[in-house]
């Protein structure tokens, strides 16, 4: 540079993770007499930037798991089939898995948490399912409320905070959230007879008596 500023080249972005430090050179010529020059090696130290979490969502092992509208934006839809009498499901049938990773610290360092509990990580007012923030595996739980005909979808939220980065007092924990929608379909089921009863009828009558 002809001022001596040292400047981004175009198209490069700086990135801690990658590399966090730029070693170079610093070369001064005399404008009478550019054969005498003096030199300095410099170093450039990247800041390190709080990133937030990173959440990934894929489907379990469940056979009628779909991922029908992929994670983007903080919402994703993954459609089950409703638990029925001819196909049951079962608790701890794993029907997606949900997992968190950051740039700046390790995964299992990071808080997963519902709303402003710490202790209920996926929020489900119905109770169908759970969360196991260790393997990352959302599981049936209660597959009895897991019914086309009581409800047409069953809304989940997760939500999950790094840590400031360590000395930096302007650094701020960051969260990610997200909200699953889990759409059941209709499964066809058989008949119930809901009443019965026993009846009289006296002997000789005709046919068609009621």
């Amino acid at each position: 540079s002809a001022n001596g500023t040292v400047a981004l080249a175009n198209g490069v972005s700086l990135n801690f993770e990658t590399k966090s430090s730029y070693s170079f050179q610093i070369i001064a010529a005399d404008s009478a007499d550019h054969s005498k020059t003096a030199t300095a090696n410099a170093t450039l130290n990247v800041k390190n930037v709080n990133e937030a979490p990173t959440l990934n969502l894929s489907v379990g092992t469940l056979a009628s798991a779909t991922l029908t509208s992929p994670l983007a934006g903080g919402r994703a839809t993954i459609t089950i089939d409703e638990s029925t009498a001819a196909h049951p499901l079962q608790t701890g049938d794993v029907i997606a898995t949900l997992t968190a990773s950051d740039q700046d610290q390790a995964a299992d360092m990071l808080h997963y948490l519902k709303s402003n509990s710490l202790t209920d990580v996926v929020f489900d007012s119905t109770g169908a399912f759970s969360y196991d923030s260790a393997t990352g595996q959302i599981k049936v739980a209660n597959a009895s409320k897991i019914s086309f005909e009581t409800r047409r979808t069953i809304p989940l939220s997760f939500a999950v905070t790094d840590d400031p980065i360590a000395g930096d007092s302007a650094s701020k924990a960051l969260t990610t959230a997200v909200a699953i929608t889990l759409a059941l379909s209709d499964l066809n089921e058989s008949p119930i007879i809901t009443s019965a009863s026993s009846l009289t009828i006296a002997e000789n009558n005709r046919a068609g008596t009621r």
